[in-house]
């Protein structure tokens, strides 16, 4: 080989190889979480504006990651808006008496410099319900972050495992997490509820007593379909991630395969989630499209709200499949 020709130390080329192959998988799913985190005026359906009112701030949070955290005055905007949204903006109110053409939404002239502005939060008076469904993508680009963070990890570690010829003994499979984990197996087992599922089919007794049982059994199904991938993402994963922050190499296999089931219920529930949103115009997210109000009285920011457009719905839908796919290939 011509690195070990050049002087490279044994399996060195190898590992660099490996390394940048797991980089490889990181970059994947930092473009996934860039597309929907980032987003700009291209994102929304501007033919559907939510309230044709024209409505200003002083300041007004930014839907841009970055900004929030290299920003101290972005970072303190966020948790008071995120806080208490009614008390940020009567705090913030801008005056609006000098404001001469940009009152209505459907007319108003936007410079083109201020059209590159990230998204920010719906913006308006009526935050009941338009915050809760705008942070939805929030939370499904910062899920894709997170898993995409630990599987490049995992695979790291795993695959550098590998080329050691005493460390890849350690990597353990699903037998060898039965054998030093016997009390993991046991407690999942009872904790997703399906052996009493089990029992109540198996009983024995009188055919009404066994009737009885069964539909039982038939009523509490719904709900195990339901508690199983919640007690999967809500306890299963923090605790198989802690094993994973202990033993590294042992783990990194099997928490390959968490990663993967994980990312399979996410790319289920981003595809039913947006499929709805595509299929009901009027609950989806809502992001505003901010400039600079030069008309005001002070230095504003004026916005109009409008949902996400029908083409970022089917993109986002397409991701969903797409890690679903991933995950159990």
């Amino acid at each position: 080989m011509w690195a070990r020709r050049c002087g490279a130390p044994p399996l060195y080329p190898s590992r660099v190889k490996a390394f940048l192959f797991s980089l490889g998988t990181a970059a994947i799913g930092l473009a996934i979480f860039t597309f929907m985190d980032s987003s700009d005026a291209g994102y929304l359906d501007l033919s559907q504006v939510v309230s044709d009112e024209v409505v200003c701030f002083r300041h007004w949070p930014l839907r841009d990651s970055n900004l929030l955290w290299w920003n101290n005055d972005g970072v303190r905007n966020w948790v008071e808006f995120n806080s208490d949204p009614e008390a940020f903006m009567e705090n913030n109110r801008c005056e609006q008496e000098r404001l001469v053409n940009t009152w209505s939404c459907e007319k108003v002239v936007i410079p083109l410099s201020d059209m590159q502005r990230k998204l920010g939060q719906p913006i308006g008076w009526e935050q009941e319900d338009l915050l809760g469904r705008s942070n939805v993508l929030d939370v499904y680009a910062y899920l894709f972050l997170g898993l995409t963070i630990f599987l490049w990890l995992a695979i790291t570690f795993h695959d550098q495992a590998l080329l050691n010829a005493v460390q890849k003994d350690y990597i353990m499979d699903l037998n060898g997490m039965r054998d030093h984990f016997p009390t993991f197996r046991k407690a999942f087992k009872l904790l997703f509820g399906w052996k009493y599922l089990v029992m109540l089919l198996r009983v024995e007794g009188p055919w009404r007593f066994r009737m009885a049982l069964r539909l039982l059994a038939l009523l509490l199904l719904p709900c195990l379909l339901v508690w199983t991938p919640l007690a999967f993402l809500f306890v299963v994963m923090p605790f198989a991630a802690f094993l994973f922050i202990c033993y590294p190499i042992r783990m990194s296999r099997f928490w390959i395969f968490f990663i993967c089931v994980a990312s399979m219920v996410y790319g289920i529930c981003l595809t039913l989630h947006q499929l709805y949103f595509f299929a009901v115009i009027q609950n989806r997210p809502r992001l505003a499209v901010t400039w600079r109000g030069e008309n005001t009285a002070d230095p504003c920011i004026c916005g109009c709200s409008y949902p996400l457009s029908d083409v970022v719905c089917l993109r986002l839908v397409l991701l969903g499949i797409l890690a679903t796919i991933k995950s159990i290939s």
